[in-house]
């Protein structure tokens, strides 16, 4: 290991250099520039860890609490959630879309008041959609900034030097005296590159997670919808027939205990609420 650390970070030798020889090559625009970069690649690194560890959290965030959902076949009219830190992007559609129902879906007595309480619905899920996506997106053009823009500032840095480099060379410069410098200056645009491929790299990886977690995303809202329809409806059917909506499974006093325990355990559903 320290055969290895000398070989890269010292030099050995007239012909084998090491990385803080280059280093003491680079003048001082191109040492601030690689600076700069060092700060930025801490930064990307940051970026790629959170937003990988985000996307993972929310795919298990959203099989669980559709799993959740699911137990039961809890009516969806029937459920008391309300917004909390952590919740997964699956749990907060369900919540703006039983919210909506809370404020206008309570009288539905004509099919136009069905009508109507979806078109509320609907609106409050893709208000929801709206702000999840930007959750998915986070961090995105950060990433595609260190890929696009890395290059450029590591050049901006090899272009200073070199400038300076030939600025300094005397009529009888040899190769010697215009090497130094020149490799110097080159770092800089070694540390741009090692900026942006890896940005580049896992810019593509997480825009395809995220492009797969919104399909998923906007099949539940759709799922959703369409169960809030189908519940509404068999609302306005009770309703006309003078009596009360059916209860879900997990809401009878017989079985709420049993199923919809993992739902009141994480303040989901009162399964209570609907008991006589």
């Amino acid at each position: 290991m320290q055969t290895l650390f000398s070989s890269i970070f010292l030099a050995n030798g007239e012909t084998s250099r090491g990385a803080l020889w280059y280093w003491e090559q680079c003048d001082g625009a191109a040492k601030v520039v690689i600076a700069i970069i060092v700060v930025l690649s801490v930064w990307s690194v940051t970026a790629i860890v959170n937003k990988l560890l985000d996307l993972k959290k929310f795919l298990h965030g959203n099989a669980h609490f559709e799993a959740r959902l699911n137990v039961g076949k809890a009516r969806l009219t029937q459920l008391r959630l309300e917004r909390h830190p952590g919740a997964s992007p699956y749990e907060m559609l369900t919540i703006e879309a039983c919210q909506a129902y809370a404020k206008n879906g309570k009288h539905i007595r004509t099919e136009s008041d069905v009508d109507i309480c979806m078109r509320h619905i609907e609106n409050a899920v893709q208000r929801g959609m709206s702000r999840i996506m930007n959750t998915y997106e986070k961090s995105l053009v950060l990433l595609s900034s260190f890929a696009a823009g890395g290059p450029f500032l590591g050049l901006l840095g090899t272009v200073w030097g070199i400038i300076v480099t030939f600025g300094e060379l005397s009529e009888k410069a040899t190769i010697s005296d215009l090497a130094p410098g020149v490799s110097g200056a080159l770092v800089a645009t070694l540390s741009g590159l090692l900026l942006a491929i890896p940005a580049v790299f896992f810019y593509n990886i997480i825009l395809t997670k995220t492009k797969q977690r919104t399909m998923e995303l906007e099949a539940f809202a759709s799922m959703l919808l369409d169960r809030m329809e189908l519940e509404l409806y068999e609302n306005l059917r009770s309703a006309e027939a003078g009596t009360p909506a059916a209860e879900a499974p997990d809401a009878r006093p017989d079985s709420a205990v049993r199923v919809a325990k993992p739902l009141a355990q994480n303040g989901l559903i009162n399964p209570y609420s609907n008991a006589e």
